[in-house]
């Protein structure tokens, strides 16, 4: 018999355990602000709801909070509290979380992979190394307000080589993806199709004046984008394709994209950026970037955990 109990949360755990819940940003500044919500207990309700809420009881008080969205691919966790103030059997605990939250989980959707993004902290990381997870990637966030933006500007024998102009055409959205593909072939992406982008230029995220291409003697060469998710503004796919690297076109680029973002009234951008990634940093450190904090992507699967099989000797 054992002290743990796992409950689907309900909207009203919100107001029973609020200094739990409290928590949330304590543990991981990055998590959602947990909002479970209260679903008819039967099997289509529960079937059909996208979003998962888990609350873990140690002899009837709160200990691990965890809610995540089910995808196709990977599961992303918005909400994840483990309260380390209630002294709990660790490694029941542990034990408890990773069979009864993700395990058994794993065996009724179709993919068993779950992917949790926090902002570095020594709690989250033992928490998240003793249930089973892996540490897959560290990025590093920066931002710069644009009235600090540090040009580059370059001599004019280089520029009459450029030509800068939004992506408008279906060849301008071909070159677009060719270009992803070429900077981003070896950085674990999945390939862009020309599918991809028309669905992307629909989103409300998609700000059609900060989509940018370079070309240098009519050869389309480097691409950038400012998008928004309505409260911030983010530099994302970014890059020069190799052979055209060392010309100062990354400069060029960047100095086109911010400009165009002032213009149009935004004040601040932001970027995320892999912390090995020095080339790219130096870059944006150059035109006033300044890092925010780090960030760690990390990745639980079931068959982590799965024992090797034995052979006999």
């Amino acid at each position: 018999m054992t002290d743990f109990q796992l409950h689907n949360a309900q909207a009203e755990d919100l107001q029973k355990y609020p200094d739990f819940f409290a928590r949330a940003a304590l543990f991981n500044t990055l998590n959602q602000p947990a909002q479970p919500q209260t679903f008819d207990q039967n099997f289509i309700s529960r079937m059909t709801a996208r979003s998962v809420d888990k609350l873990v009881f140690y002899r009837q008080v709160p200990v691990f909070y965890l809610s995540y969205k089910k995808a196709a691919v990977v599961h992303p966790i918005e909400t994840m509290i483990l309260d380390d103030r209630v002294e709990v059997p660790q490694d029941e605990l542990y034990h408890f979380i990773r069979t009864e939250c993700f395990d058994k989980v794993s065996l009724k959707l179709m993919h068993d992979k779950f992917e949790y993004h926090t902002c570095d902290r020594p709690l989250n990381e033992s928490v998240l190394e003793h249930i089973g997870f892996l540490r897959k990637k560290n990025h590093r966030v920066m931002n710069l307000p644009l009235e600090f933006h540090r040009s580059h500007p370059l001599p004019e024998e280089i520029l009459e080589h450029i030509r800068i102009a939004p992506v408008e055409t279906s060849q301008d959205m071909t070159d677009r993806v060719n270009i992803q593909n070429g900077v981003f072939h070896d950085k674990s992406r999945t390939p862009l199709v020309w599918l991809d982008v028309q669905t992307e230029m629909k989103n409300k995220s998609y700000i059609d004046r900060l989509s940018l291409l370079l070309r240098w003697d009519g050869t389309p060469c480097a691409y950038g984008q400012i998008i928004t998710n309505s409260s911030a503004f983010y530099l994302v796919n970014f890059g020069v394709l190799p052979p055209y690297q060392g010309r100062g076109l990354a400069h060029i680029l960047l100095d086109a994209l911010l400009n165009a973002a002032r213009e149009q009234g935004i004040r601040q951008i932001m970027l995320e950026v892999y912390e090995d990634n020095t080339r790219a940093i130096s870059l944006y450190e150059e035109h006033g970037f300044k890092t925010m904090y780090n960030k760690s992507q990390w990745i639980y699967q079931k068959k982590q955990w799965c024992e090797a099989p034995r052979t006999s000797i």
